[in-house]
């Protein structure tokens, strides 16, 4: 008995304690180069849904102008991805912006202003479902340089199931991309690339794009946390151990797994607020009490110096205790 009860509660820490993320997809991109001189350029109208992310890439030449400010239609707030302007003389510069939480718009047409009338400008939008509404920026990367092929910089989300979304130009044009290992090309605006990354792990990674020809290239790399990445703060107070103590819920659901309460479940009793329920246990002090249907877990690290404590949690886990 007691050896099925450790095997029980070691599944469930196991759910409980792994990082568990909305899936993120891509849900449409849009593009457009231009090499004519102008101070601003906007990408072909977008069927846009509100709630999602929005990453926006843009390149252009020189070194000297810069972005000063991005809108569109439905008139959401961009922000910079701090860290991911890359320039160089050859190759221009390029950069990465996002707008969170957006709304919708079926004919979106986001537009980007320069400092001056600059040539050689590019854009591309890509619009992805599943993303973080609150805090989705997570990292951001850039280099240049010149060959066949240009790695990143070491970039370490804390997350897992980020979106990676990179582009960059090129000293020249008419030459062919191949996108990184465990990396999609997106458009391809006149002599840039795009490429992004679905559910990229967490902890120290890099990436790469490959040209046909040896040329100076610049790369932007930005990520970006699914709905439920973590981070966030735990509830002010966890429930007590106890009988019904996590008949509530903690947390959202991320994703499902069903427990059968077998002889493994103890049957802790009945009260006027609680149909049976049950009891998993380590130690006689050691206890979790869960009603039979669905439940949700999230699982903390909290750090204590002194008097403060700060906590940062590691995913949450949904489950479902079935009595039989």
């Amino acid at each position: 008995m007691k050896k099925r009860i450790k095997r029980l509660l070691l599944l469930l820490f196991l759910l409980a304690a792994t990082p568990a993320h909305g899936a993120i997809a891509r849900v449409n991109s849009a593009s457009l180069g231009d090499n004519a001189a102008a101070a601003t350029i906007a990408a072909p109208a977008t069927s846009h849904t509100a709630g999602n992310l929005l990453v926006v890439y843009i390149a252009w030449a020189g070194t000297t102008v810069t972005v000063t400010g991005i809108t569109d239609t439905a008139g959401n707030t961009y922000s910079q991805c701090t860290g991911a302007l890359a320039s160089d003389v050859n190759a221009g510069r390029s950069d990465l912006w996002f707008a969170k939480n957006i709304a919708g718009n079926a004919s979106n047409v986001v537009t980007v202003t320069f400092s001056a009338s600059i040539d050689f400008r590019r854009i591309a939008v890509f619009q992805y479902s599943g993303a973080d509404t609150v805090s989705p920026f997570e990292v951001a990367v850039n280099t240049s340089g010149t060959g066949t092929s240009l790695t990143s910089p070491s970039f370490s989300p804390a997350a897992s199931g980020n979106v990676n979304v990179a582009g960059g130009d090129q000293s020249a044009s008419g030459n062919t991309w191949t996108a990184g290992a465990n990396y999609t090309l997106g458009p391809l605006p006149g002599s840039s690339y795009t490429e992004d990354r679905i559910a990229a792990p967490a902890g120290a990674q890099t990436a790469s794009i490959t040209n046909s020809a040896a040329i100076t290239i610049l790369m932007s790399l930005a990520s970006f946390k699914a709905a439920g990445g973590g981070g966030g703060a735990p509830p002010s107070q966890l429930p007590t151990m106890g009988c019904c103590a996590f008949a509530g819920d903690i947390g959202g659901s991320l994703f499902s797994q069903t427990l059968t309460a077998l002889a493994d479940w103890i049957p802790c009793g009945t009260d006027s607020t609680c149909s049976t329920f049950y009891r998993v246990c380590d130690t006689p002090l050691h206890c979790m009490d869960f009603l039979p249907g669905p439940h949700n877990l999230e699982i903390f690290v909290v750090k204590r110096i002194g008097t403060t404590e700060t906590a940062h949690s590691l995913g949450t886990a949904a489950f479902t205790v079935t009595s039989q």
